[in-house]
């Protein structure tokens, strides 16, 4: 019972100086908190990522918004289009750098692509899972396949506002980002994702055959992308 008492008094004596370090963080810091979109730079996207058995066709940047503003649709940074080959059959994969996100895959599409939110119904879009890679989801579009994702900056990738949520808590609050928002002025969740769109033309619709395609195209390119993210 004794051993309990003190170890009820260590935590809650360890509570009470993390709540005096929040505090004096918040009222005794000289420090100007710098605007978090203030500090991101843009991501080097190399001019050519290799891809196992296509060939590279050329590329283009995205150009990220002018002014970057919280809470408004000017969140992304930079991006990226690859343009692949393979056996006459034409791929493109388009990365888009952005903060601020939400981790709404649907949301995300609706926003910054041609795709209509209405054209990804349930009926049409299927959601996966793998193992130490994440969420993804596959649907077909005027004559081809598509495969989303956001790729986190730590976790897993998720295609949803909850899965984009428990990442962020798992990976951020309950890490060492905690105590560094305790002495700097970096904020403690990081909204930042790098999506992806993959797709190529549909060989038969709905064929099963070409999202697994599609899918081992993003599983190699998810570990290429996931370890240069990831230490930014």
């Amino acid at each position: 019972m004794q051993h309990w008492r003190s170890l009820r008094s260590l935590l809650l004596a360890l509570t009470c100086l993390s709540i005096l370090g929040v505090f004096g963080k918040l009222f005794f810091s000289s420090e100007t908190p710098v605007p978090y979109q203030a500090k991101l730079q843009p991501l080097d996207f190399p001019d050519a990522v290799p891809l196992d058995s296509f060939t590279l066709l050329g590329g283009s940047a995205i150009a990220g918004d002018k002014t970057p503003v919280v809470g408004s649709q000017k969140r992304l940074i930079n991006g990226h289009v690859y343009k692949y080959e393979k056996d006459g059959r034409s791929l493109t994969i388009q990365m888009y750098y952005m903060f601020d996100t939400s981790g709404n895959v649907i949301g995300f599409l609706d926003s910054h692509t041609d795709i209509p939110e209405a054209a990804i119904g349930p009926s049409l879009r299927i959601e996966r899972y793998r193992q130490a890679v994440g969420y993804y989801l596959l649907f077909p579009y005027q004559g081809r396949d598509y495969l989303a994702s956001c790729i986190n900056p730590r976790g897993e990738t998720t295609v949803t506002l909850p899965q984009f949520r428990d990442n962020r808590y798992r990976y951020d609050i309950w890490s060492p980002r905690l105590l560094r928002w305790l002495f700097t002025a970096e904020n403690i969740r990081d909204f930042r994702c790098l999506w992806v769109l993959i797709s190529a033309v549909a060989e038969k619709p709905h064929s099963a055959s070409s999202y697994a395609g599609l899918e081992q195209i993003w599983f190699d390119w998810q570990a290429q992308w996931q370890a240069r993210f990831s230490h930014l």
